[in-house]
């Protein structure tokens, strides 16, 4: 994710290089190339955020599947749904800070 960003960002701060040099300078050759970096970078970005897609998928799922078990089963404990479902987007909620927040190596958070 990080080298995602930094990549993205790199190719970002060029087209706008390649865009102040080509208006600076009448250079049109230069001109051609901001569209493609452009291009590029934007595609690193929503590569990005692909595999979201799926987990949200995959925990939507989920919750349906909670939803329509707790429908089947109208007897059953309402707090132990409510459970269910807070566990399942607890779940997504901490592995979506993983990525955000990767663990430092070498630091001993115990002491």
């Amino acid at each position: 994710m990080r080298r995602l960003r930094t990549v993205g960002g790199l190719l970002g701060v060029t087209a706008v290089v390649l865009a102040a040099l080509a208006a600076a300078f009448q250079i049109g050759g230069l001109a051609v190339w901001v569209p493609i970096v452009t291009t590029i970078a934007t595609y690193i970005a929503a590569a990005r955020y692909d595999h979201l897609v799926i987990e949200y998928l995959r925990t939507a799922q989920r919750l349906q599947h909670l939803r329509q078990d707790h429908l089947d089963h109208p007897t059953s404990d309402p707090a132990a749904f409510v459970d269910a479902c807070e566990a399942a987007i607890s779940v997504e909620n901490q592995a979506w800070m993983a990525r955000w927040n990767p663990p430092t190596h070498g630091t001993d958070l115990a002491g």
